[in-house]
Protein backbone atom coordinates (compact mmCIF):
# COMPACT_ATOMS: atom_id res chain seq x y z
CA UNK A 1 0.00 0.00 0.00
CA UNK A 2 1.13 3.90 -0.92
CA UNK A 3 2.25 5.97 1.83
CA UNK A 4 -0.68 8.13 0.10
CA UNK A 5 -3.52 5.57 -0.18
CA UNK A 6 -2.41 4.75 3.43
CA UNK A 7 -2.90 8.39 4.55
CA UNK A 8 -6.13 8.81 2.77
CA UNK A 9 -7.33 5.62 4.50
CA UNK A 10 -6.53 6.44 7.53
CA UNK A 11 -6.24 10.23 8.94
CA UNK A 12 -8.78 12.04 10.15
CA UNK A 13 -10.57 14.95 8.86
CA UNK A 14 -8.44 17.62 10.34
CA UNK A 15 -4.98 15.92 9.68
CA UNK A 16 -6.02 15.91 5.79
CA UNK A 17 -6.45 19.28 5.97
CA UNK A 18 -3.61 19.94 7.47
CA UNK A 19 -1.68 17.48 5.74
CA UNK A 20 -2.84 17.88 1.94
CA UNK A 21 -4.05 21.65 2.43
CA UNK A 22 -7.47 21.14 1.43
CA UNK A 23 -10.50 22.79 2.32
CA UNK A 24 -12.15 21.02 5.57
CA UNK A 25 -15.30 20.31 3.26
CA UNK A 26 -13.27 18.44 0.86
CA UNK A 27 -11.71 16.78 3.35
CA UNK A 28 -14.72 15.58 5.00
CA UNK A 29 -15.48 14.08 1.43
CA UNK A 30 -12.51 12.11 1.87
CA UNK A 31 -13.31 10.75 4.69
CA UNK A 32 -17.07 9.67 3.54
CA UNK A 33 -15.79 8.24 0.44
CA UNK A 34 -12.87 6.02 2.40
CA UNK A 35 -12.11 3.30 1.86
CA UNK A 36 -9.94 3.39 -1.43
CA UNK A 37 -8.25 0.76 -2.83
CA UNK A 38 -6.06 2.60 -5.35
CA UNK A 39 -4.84 6.13 -5.15
CA UNK A 40 -7.27 7.44 -8.60
CA UNK A 41 -10.15 6.59 -6.38
CA UNK A 42 -9.65 9.31 -4.55
CA UNK A 43 -10.91 11.19 -8.15
CA UNK A 44 -13.92 10.04 -7.83
CA UNK A 45 -14.49 12.63 -4.66
CA UNK A 46 -15.95 15.53 -5.63
CA UNK A 47 -13.45 18.70 -5.60
CA UNK A 48 -10.70 16.16 -5.95
CA UNK A 49 -8.32 16.13 -10.22
CA UNK A 50 -5.13 14.79 -11.01
CA UNK A 51 -3.44 17.77 -10.23
CA UNK A 52 -4.55 17.98 -7.11
CA UNK A 53 -3.71 14.24 -6.29
CA UNK A 54 -0.25 14.38 -7.61
CA UNK A 55 -0.20 17.22 -5.05
CA UNK A 56 -1.25 15.27 -2.34
CA UNK A 57 1.62 12.54 -3.37
CA UNK A 58 3.89 14.82 -2.85
CA UNK A 59 2.10 16.35 0.29
CA UNK A 60 1.56 12.89 2.59
CA UNK A 61 3.84 12.19 5.12
CA UNK A 62 5.87 9.48 5.61
CA UNK A 63 7.02 6.71 8.37
CA UNK A 64 10.21 7.67 10.51
CA UNK A 65 12.36 4.32 8.92
CA UNK A 66 11.41 5.33 5.53
CA UNK A 67 12.59 8.64 5.97
CA UNK A 68 15.60 7.40 7.23
CA UNK A 69 15.89 4.68 4.92
CA UNK A 70 15.88 7.42 2.80
CA UNK A 71 18.21 9.20 3.72
CA UNK A 72 20.91 6.96 4.18
CA UNK A 73 20.15 6.23 0.87
CA UNK A 74 20.74 9.81 -0.42
CA UNK A 75 24.22 9.63 1.60
CA UNK A 76 25.91 6.59 -0.40
CA UNK A 77 24.16 6.81 -3.38
CA UNK A 78 25.92 9.34 -5.84
CA UNK A 79 23.92 12.77 -6.15
CA UNK A 80 21.51 12.07 -8.97
CA UNK A 81 20.70 14.59 -11.21
CA UNK A 82 16.87 15.48 -10.13
CA UNK A 83 14.49 15.00 -13.14
CA UNK A 84 12.60 17.97 -14.25
CA UNK A 85 9.23 17.96 -13.50
CA UNK A 86 6.72 20.05 -14.56
CA UNK A 87 5.56 23.07 -12.75
CA UNK A 88 1.88 23.32 -11.28
CA UNK A 89 1.67 26.14 -14.01
CA UNK A 90 2.62 24.17 -16.90
CA UNK A 91 0.55 21.29 -15.42
CA UNK A 92 -2.38 23.28 -15.23
CA UNK A 93 -1.97 24.51 -19.07
CA UNK A 94 -1.56 21.18 -20.46
CA UNK A 95 -4.72 20.18 -18.45
CA UNK A 96 -6.43 22.97 -19.28
CA UNK A 97 -5.44 22.29 -23.24
CA UNK A 98 -6.32 19.06 -22.80
CA UNK A 99 -9.98 19.64 -21.53
CA UNK A 100 -10.20 22.16 -23.73
CA UNK A 101 -9.28 19.75 -26.93
CA UNK A 102 -11.59 17.40 -24.88
CA UNK A 103 -14.41 19.99 -25.52
CA UNK A 104 -13.47 20.59 -28.57
CA UNK A 105 -13.77 17.05 -29.85
CA UNK A 106 -17.04 16.51 -27.95
CA UNK A 107 -17.98 19.10 -29.98
CA UNK A 108 -16.92 18.58 -33.40
CA UNK A 109 -18.41 14.84 -32.50
CA UNK A 110 -21.92 16.67 -31.82
CA UNK A 111 -21.16 18.84 -35.12
CA UNK A 112 -20.82 15.80 -36.87
CA UNK A 113 -23.76 13.66 -35.38
CA UNK A 114 -25.84 16.25 -36.07
CA UNK A 115 -25.31 16.76 -39.85
CA UNK A 116 -25.79 13.05 -40.02
CA UNK A 117 -28.57 13.60 -38.24
CA UNK A 118 -29.70 16.21 -40.85
CA UNK A 119 -28.22 14.48 -43.66
CA UNK A 120 -30.19 11.31 -42.81
CA UNK A 121 -33.37 13.21 -42.67
CA UNK A 122 -32.84 15.15 -45.52
CA UNK A 123 -32.58 11.80 -47.39
CA UNK A 124 -35.55 10.37 -46.04
CA UNK A 125 -37.46 13.52 -46.99
CA UNK A 126 -35.83 13.07 -50.50
CA UNK A 127 -36.66 9.84 -51.25
CA UNK A 128 -39.62 9.30 -48.54
CA UNK A 129 -42.27 11.79 -49.69
CA UNK A 130 -42.00 10.72 -53.54
CA UNK A 131 -42.72 7.48 -52.00
CA UNK A 132 -45.20 8.32 -49.99
CA UNK A 133 -47.30 10.87 -52.73
CA UNK A 134 -46.94 7.82 -55.07
CA UNK A 135 -48.08 5.00 -53.10
CA UNK A 136 -50.66 7.04 -50.01
CA UNK A 137 -51.30 10.68 -51.22
CA UNK A 138 -51.70 9.59 -55.32
CA UNK A 139 -54.03 6.69 -54.98
CA UNK A 140 -56.01 8.52 -52.09
CA UNK A 141 -56.24 11.68 -54.72
CA UNK A 142 -57.87 9.53 -57.65
CA UNK A 143 -60.10 7.79 -55.33
CA UNK A 144 -61.24 11.19 -54.26
CA UNK A 145 -61.46 11.73 -58.62
CA UNK A 146 -63.56 8.83 -59.14
CA UNK A 147 -65.47 9.12 -56.07
CA UNK A 148 -65.96 13.00 -57.44
CA UNK A 149 -67.25 11.15 -61.04
CA UNK A 150 -69.36 8.53 -59.59
CA UNK A 151 -71.62 11.26 -57.91
CA UNK A 152 -71.77 13.23 -60.95
CA UNK A 153 -72.78 10.21 -62.58
CA UNK A 154 -75.05 8.93 -60.35
CA UNK A 155 -76.55 12.72 -59.98
CA UNK A 156 -76.74 12.40 -63.56
CA UNK A 157 -78.72 8.97 -63.26
CA UNK A 158 -81.32 10.24 -60.69
CA UNK A 159 -81.77 13.43 -63.27
CA UNK A 160 -82.12 10.96 -65.68
CA UNK A 161 -84.17 8.37 -63.79
CA UNK A 162 -86.66 11.90 -62.41
CA UNK A 163 -87.29 12.40 -66.62
CA UNK A 164 -87.84 8.85 -67.32
CA UNK A 165 -90.49 8.76 -64.41
CA UNK A 166 -92.28 11.40 -65.87
CA UNK A 167 -92.08 10.48 -69.71
CA UNK A 168 -93.90 7.47 -67.79
CA UNK A 169 -96.02 9.36 -66.45
CA UNK A 170 -97.18 10.94 -69.38
CA UNK A 171 -97.18 7.69 -71.56
CA UNK A 172 -99.46 6.22 -68.83
CA UNK A 173 -102.10 9.68 -69.14
CA UNK A 174 -101.93 9.22 -72.81
CA UNK A 175 -102.41 5.27 -72.35
CA UNK A 176 -105.28 6.22 -69.84
CA UNK A 177 -106.71 8.37 -72.78
CA UNK A 178 -106.13 5.78 -75.70
CA UNK A 179 -107.99 3.20 -74.07
CA UNK A 180 -111.06 5.47 -73.37
CA UNK A 181 -110.78 6.91 -77.52
CA UNK A 182 -110.55 2.78 -77.67
CA UNK A 183 -113.49 2.26 -75.75
CA UNK A 184 -115.44 5.23 -77.55
CA UNK A 185 -114.70 3.49 -80.96
CA UNK A 186 -115.47 0.37 -79.72
CA UNK A 187 -119.22 1.37 -78.44
CA UNK A 188 -119.22 3.39 -81.83
CA UNK A 189 -118.01 -0.01 -84.09
CA UNK A 190 -120.93 -2.39 -82.14
CA UNK A 191 -122.98 1.15 -82.90
CA UNK A 192 -122.27 0.93 -86.82
CA UNK A 193 -122.56 -3.11 -86.53
CA UNK A 194 -125.89 -2.50 -85.37
CA UNK A 195 -126.91 -0.21 -87.53
CA UNK A 196 -125.25 -2.17 -90.65
CA UNK A 197 -127.28 -5.33 -89.52
CA UNK A 198 -130.62 -3.04 -89.76
CA UNK A 199 -130.08 -1.61 -92.96
CA UNK A 200 -128.91 -5.07 -94.12
CA UNK A 201 -132.26 -6.23 -93.05
CA UNK A 202 -134.12 -3.14 -94.30
CA UNK A 203 -132.56 -3.72 -97.92
CA UNK A 204 -133.48 -7.51 -97.70
CA UNK A 205 -136.88 -6.65 -96.48
CA UNK A 206 -137.15 -3.70 -99.85
CA UNK A 207 -135.74 -6.77 -102.49
CA UNK A 208 -138.35 -8.86 -101.09
CA UNK A 209 -141.14 -6.18 -101.89
CA UNK A 210 -139.39 -5.76 -105.14
CA UNK A 211 -139.83 -8.93 -106.50
CA UNK A 212 -143.21 -9.23 -105.32
CA UNK A 213 -144.75 -5.41 -106.41
CA UNK A 214 -142.56 -3.86 -109.24
CA UNK A 215 -143.15 -0.49 -107.13
CA UNK A 216 -140.74 2.59 -108.08
CA UNK A 217 -141.11 4.05 -105.38
CA UNK A 218 -139.26 0.80 -103.11
CA UNK A 219 -137.00 1.05 -106.35
CA UNK A 220 -136.11 4.53 -104.67
CA UNK A 221 -136.27 3.44 -101.07
CA UNK A 222 -134.04 0.67 -101.81
CA UNK A 223 -131.15 2.54 -103.74
CA UNK A 224 -131.39 4.90 -100.37
CA UNK A 225 -130.77 2.08 -98.35
CA UNK A 226 -128.30 0.71 -100.57
CA UNK A 227 -126.74 4.73 -100.29
CA UNK A 228 -127.21 4.68 -96.28
CA UNK A 229 -125.69 1.34 -95.93
CA UNK A 230 -122.61 2.44 -97.75
CA UNK A 231 -122.23 5.35 -96.54
CA UNK A 232 -122.59 3.28 -92.62
CA UNK A 233 -119.73 0.97 -94.05
CA UNK A 234 -117.37 3.90 -95.09
CA UNK A 235 -117.96 5.11 -91.50
CA UNK A 236 -116.57 1.98 -90.05
CA UNK A 237 -114.36 1.99 -92.57
CA UNK A 238 -112.83 5.30 -91.15
CA UNK A 239 -113.14 4.14 -87.23
CA UNK A 240 -110.77 0.92 -88.41
CA UNK A 241 -108.15 3.56 -90.21
CA UNK A 242 -108.24 5.77 -87.02
CA UNK A 243 -107.39 2.53 -85.31
CA UNK A 244 -104.94 1.51 -87.61
CA UNK A 245 -106.76 -1.54 -88.31
CA UNK A 246 -105.54 -1.43 -91.95
CA UNK A 247 -107.15 -4.60 -92.84
CA UNK A 248 -110.48 -4.70 -91.40
CA UNK A 249 -110.86 -1.18 -93.05
CA UNK A 250 -109.70 -1.92 -96.73
CA UNK A 251 -112.59 -4.75 -96.72
CA UNK A 252 -115.57 -2.18 -94.99
CA UNK A 253 -114.06 0.23 -98.42
CA UNK A 254 -113.88 -2.66 -101.00
CA UNK A 255 -117.47 -3.45 -99.75
CA UNK A 256 -118.87 0.18 -99.78
CA UNK A 257 -117.40 0.65 -103.13
CA UNK A 258 -118.95 -2.43 -104.85
CA UNK A 259 -122.30 -1.39 -103.09
CA UNK A 260 -121.77 2.60 -104.65
CA UNK A 261 -120.74 0.89 -108.22
CA UNK A 262 -124.02 -1.15 -108.06
CA UNK A 263 -126.28 2.12 -107.78
CA UNK A 264 -123.79 3.84 -110.48
CA UNK A 265 -124.17 1.24 -112.82
CA UNK A 266 -128.26 1.19 -111.89
CA UNK A 267 -128.52 5.14 -112.03
CA UNK A 268 -125.44 6.89 -113.48
CA UNK A 269 -124.05 10.10 -111.16
CA UNK A 270 -120.78 12.49 -111.41
CA UNK A 271 -120.84 12.76 -108.08
CA UNK A 272 -121.07 9.03 -107.22
CA UNK A 273 -118.37 8.51 -110.15
CA UNK A 274 -115.65 10.96 -108.60
CA UNK A 275 -116.31 9.05 -104.91
CA UNK A 276 -115.73 5.69 -106.36
CA UNK A 277 -112.41 7.04 -108.32
CA UNK A 278 -111.44 8.10 -104.61
CA UNK A 279 -112.58 4.62 -103.07
CA UNK A 280 -110.07 2.88 -105.92
CA UNK A 281 -107.40 5.38 -104.77
CA UNK A 282 -107.40 4.48 -101.05
CA UNK A 283 -107.78 0.66 -101.57
CA UNK A 284 -104.84 0.86 -103.93
CA UNK A 285 -103.25 2.96 -101.13
CA UNK A 286 -103.73 0.54 -98.31
CA UNK A 287 -102.00 -1.02 -96.66
CA UNK A 288 -98.73 0.72 -97.58
CA UNK A 289 -99.78 4.09 -97.40
CA UNK A 290 -102.28 4.75 -95.09
CA UNK A 291 -101.98 8.47 -94.59
CA UNK A 292 -102.99 8.79 -98.06
CA UNK A 293 -105.50 6.51 -98.14
CA UNK A 294 -107.35 8.61 -95.19
CA UNK A 295 -107.30 11.10 -97.24
CA UNK A 296 -108.51 9.92 -100.43
CA UNK A 297 -111.26 8.64 -97.98
CA UNK A 298 -112.38 11.75 -96.61
CA UNK A 299 -112.55 13.27 -99.91
CA UNK A 300 -114.83 10.50 -101.16
CA UNK A 301 -117.00 10.53 -98.01
CA UNK A 302 -117.22 14.71 -98.52
CA UNK A 303 -118.51 14.31 -101.77
CA UNK A 304 -120.99 11.73 -100.69
CA UNK A 305 -121.89 13.51 -98.21
CA UNK A 306 -122.50 17.19 -99.79
CA UNK A 307 -122.70 15.87 -103.43
CA UNK A 308 -119.44 18.67 -104.19
CA UNK A 309 -116.16 17.77 -104.12
CA UNK A 310 -113.34 19.65 -102.25
CA UNK A 311 -111.52 22.20 -103.69
CA UNK A 312 -108.12 20.13 -104.97
CA UNK A 313 -105.03 20.53 -103.22
CA UNK A 314 -101.71 19.15 -104.10
CA UNK A 315 -100.82 15.93 -102.25
CA UNK A 316 -98.03 13.39 -103.21
CA UNK A 317 -99.72 10.01 -103.53
CA UNK A 318 -97.74 6.98 -104.17
CA UNK A 319 -100.58 6.12 -106.57
CA UNK A 320 -101.89 8.66 -109.71
CA UNK A 321 -104.96 10.35 -108.48
CA UNK A 322 -107.56 11.95 -110.79
CA UNK A 323 -108.25 15.59 -110.39
CA UNK A 324 -111.45 16.07 -109.54
CA UNK A 325 -114.27 17.61 -111.96
CA UNK A 326 -116.74 20.54 -111.70
CA UNK A 327 -119.73 20.03 -109.27
CA UNK A 328 -121.80 17.74 -109.29
CA UNK A 329 -125.58 17.54 -108.21
CA UNK A 330 -126.92 14.09 -106.82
Amino acid sequence: MSRLLDFLNSADAETLTQKLTVSRELAEKIVAARPFETEDDALKVEGASAETLERWRESAPQDAAIVAVKKAVKKEAPPAVEEEKPSASQDSFLHRLGLALRAFGLALLKLIQLAALIGTIALALYYGVPYLRENFIAPVERNAARIETLSELLATQAAANDANAAQVEGLRTQVAELNVRAATLDETLKSQTTAQAKLEAAQATLDAQMQSANNAALAELRDEVAFARALDTLGRARLYLAQSNFGLAKEDLQSARDALAALDAQKPDAALTQALTRLDLALGNLPDFPVVASGDLEIAWQILMTGEAPAPTPTATPAPTETPSATATP
